[in-house]
Formats: structure tokens, sequence, C-alpha cells
């Protein structure tokens, strides 16, 4: 089996399970990227530190923190509009949801007030006091590393309950822009790619891979809109922005792209672990994503 067939079936195997999971309710699409945020921390710490400067409380603190954020998110987005768990597959919990409506100025109060206070204690005041005890040559270095894990990773993670709370047509977005993205770049670049984009950051990428990239982009930003009804079809401006929003989310993904393959050229390494065959690990999967999150909440707040 070669390399583009192991990638293109591990990879609609991923799509699949994730879709799955949106199709399946909001709780299961709340589960399943909040194992998505924790594994890709875990996996930035791993990267970052080696085996022997590697502090495992401070891993702990991080992820902590993370997994806190994610969740003060998560409340904030479901309590403030609707009960969160609509679908059959949720329908258990609807007494739970009922429960947190009735009193959600509470849950929204203190999960805001103790969940970010929780975060920036993890962050800063147990990060400082396991900065000042290690024993590395670089202690300050290694606290930069904990909190630049919880900005890159978590931080663009908790966008997903916030483009959920919305409609799930909202996340659906961002997440197939980005494997259309690079899906094209891939069968593009491998097909006639010849001109190196940026050989000194990712000699595999090519400048007719990217501009095929942007093309399936815009042109599943078309059909997006078509499909899903957004806005005023009989308007022109709704497929224009489309385009757009395929373009822009676009250029993005492959930002995100590069500058993970600039985090493990610094580092020395290939892959940033085994998560999907001829993908490598979570990092590798979910870097364009990280920056695509966070452009499609733009986005949508000012178009």
């Amino acid at each position: 089996m070669n390399n583009l067939t192991k990638r293109t079936l591990s990879g609609a195997a991923f799509v699949v399970v994730t879709l799955g999971a949106i199709f399946a309710g909001k709780l299961t699409t709340f589960l399943l990227f909040l194992f998505f945020a924790l594994a890709t921390q875990r996996e930035f710490y791993h990267l970052v530190w080696n085996p022997a400067q590697r502090s495992r409380k401070l891993i702990v603190a991080g992820l902590l923190a993370g997994g806190t954020f994610y969740l003060v998110v998560f409340i904030q987005c479901f309590l403030r509009r609707h009960p969160f768990f609509p679908s059959p597959f949720d329908a258990s919990l609807q007494m739970i949801a009922q429960s947190m409506m009735e009193n959600r100025a509470w849950y929204l109060h203190y999960s805001l007030k103790y969940g970010l206070s929780l975060c920036l204690f993890l962050l800063f005041f147990i990060g400082g006091w396991l900065t000042l005890r290690s024993k590395n040559e670089s202690p300050f270095a290694d606290w930069g590393k904990l909190i630049l894990g919880f900005l890159y990773v978590s931080l663009p993670f908790a966008f997903v309950p916030y483009l959920l709370r919305h409609q799930t047509s909202y996340l659906f977005f961002p997440l197939l822009i980005t494997w259309v993205n690079d899906t094209g770049a891939y069968c593009v670049g491998s097909l006639f790619g010849k001109h190196k984009l940026i050989p000194s950051v990712s000699p595999g990428k090519s400048v007719e891979g990217f501009i095929g990239g942007l093309f399936f982009s815009m042109l599943f930003g078309v059909a997006f809109f078509a499909f899903f009804k957004l806005g005023d079809l009989s308007c022109p401006f709704t497929y224009l922005r489309g385009a757009f929003l395929g373009l822009v989310l676009g250029l993005v993904a492959v930002l995100g792209d590069l500058v993970e393959s600039r985090l493990k050229r610094s580092l020395g390494v290939k892959d940033s672990g085994r998560f999907l065959p001829g993908h490598g690990g979570f990092l590798d999967r979910f870097d364009s994503l990280l920056f695509t999150l966070p452009a499609a909440a733009l986005l949508y707040a000012f178009l």
C-alpha cells in the first residue's frame, strides 16, 4: 500500500468517526474534541521537552488548565443559549440539562469565576513554583513551553463549543475546509508539483499544491453555502462569501501547517507522533485546524 492510499484511507476513517460523533449529538462532539484537545496538548509537551528534562508536574498542570478552560467555554456556550442535548442520543441527559438551565446564573457565574481562576493558578502560580524548583538549565524556557501549549492548542480547541452553539454547519465548515485544503494540496502537489513553496520549512510542499488546495477550498466554500442554504441564495454575494471564506480559511490552514512544520524542523523530528498512518500524530492532524477554528469564529463575527 503506497503512502497516498494509506493517507487517504486513514484520513477518510478519521473524518467518518469525527462527523459521526458530531451527528450523534453535541455531547459526543464535546467529549471527542475534549479528547483531541488533551491528546494534542500532551503530544505537544512531549515534543518540545526531551525525556531527560520533561517535567510530569508541568505537563499535568498544563493539561488540567487546558481541560478546565475547554469545560468553562462549553458551560458558558451551553447555558447562554439552550439545552445542549437536543438529539435522541442525548435524551437521558435532558433532566441534567434542565436542572442546569434552571440554575444557569449560578453555573455561569461560578464556572467563569472559578474555572478561569483555576487556569491562571495552574499556568502561573503552579508553573512559576515548579520553575523555581526546577533543576534544568533553562527553567524559564520550561515555563514558556507550559504556557505556549495552552495558547497554541487549548485555546483554539475551545472554539469548538463556541462554534457549535450556533448551528452544526458553523463547526462543519472549518473542519471540512481544512480537510479539503489538505487533501487537495496533497493530490495536486503529488501529481503536478514542481516548484517548492518554502523548502527551508516544508520541503514536500509545492506552489502547485498550494494553489490547488486554495482552489478546492474556494470551490468547496461555494458548494457548502449552497448545500446548507446559508444566507440568501438568490444573492450572488452569498456565493462570493462562501468563496471568500474558503480562500481565507485555506490560507490560514496552510499557515498552521507551515508553523507546525517549522516547529518540527527546529526540534529535528519528522512527525509529532503516530496517531494516523500517513498523517503522523495528533499535532500533525490538527495543525491547520488550530488556526482555522479561531479564524472561522472571527470571520463569522464580521461577515
